[in-house]
């Protein structure tokens, strides 16, 4: 019994590190980054908080991608990881018009992508391993071939 309750524990533990460290791996790359141009002179406070209010929807972005490449990579459909990128794309279309702010969605979407795929791959390695074997039962209940990559 104690170690079903540590098991659940464990696969908890997952979301905040999907979450909270998929942030701050994103940031801490885009931080090594060269920074970006100043703002256009003139713009006032209301474009600070704007600037804020973009940064915080896309935390939460990264968070929803993060977690929509885990469903991905568990259930081995690429076109979700594909479609991702994709969406991220068509939102970002007309920002990415300078090479800087491509070079920064670049860094942003990959680390997103990367994080993701190395929670994803730990979340299996624990799940196959130590685990309940939930993606295997999930599979199974959902009807999607057990073709994952662990």
């Amino acid at each position: 019994m104690w170690t079903d309750l540590l098991l659940i524990v464990v696969y908890l533990l997952f979301f905040p590190l999907l979450w909270q460290g998929g942030n701050l791996f994103c940031r801490l790359l885009l931080n090594s980054a060269p920074p970006l141009p100043p703002a256009v002179p003139g713009e006032g406070a209301g474009a600070q908080s704007e600037s804020e209010q973009r940064i915080a929807a896309g935390r939460i972005i990264g968070v929803l991608e993060r977690l929509l490449i885990i469903l991905g990579v568990v259930f081995a459909r690429w076109e979700i990881i594909a479609g991702v990128v994709a969406l991220k794309t068509v939102a970002r279309y007309k920002e990415l018009d300078t090479q800087l702010n491509a070079e920064y969605f670049l860094i942003g979407s990959l680390a997103s992508i990367l994080w993701a795929v190395l929670v994803a791959a730990a979340l299996l390695f624990f799940d196959k391993t130590i685990g309940f074997d939930l993606s295997s039962q999930a599979q199974a209940l959902l009807g999607v071939p057990a073709a994952g990559p662990f």
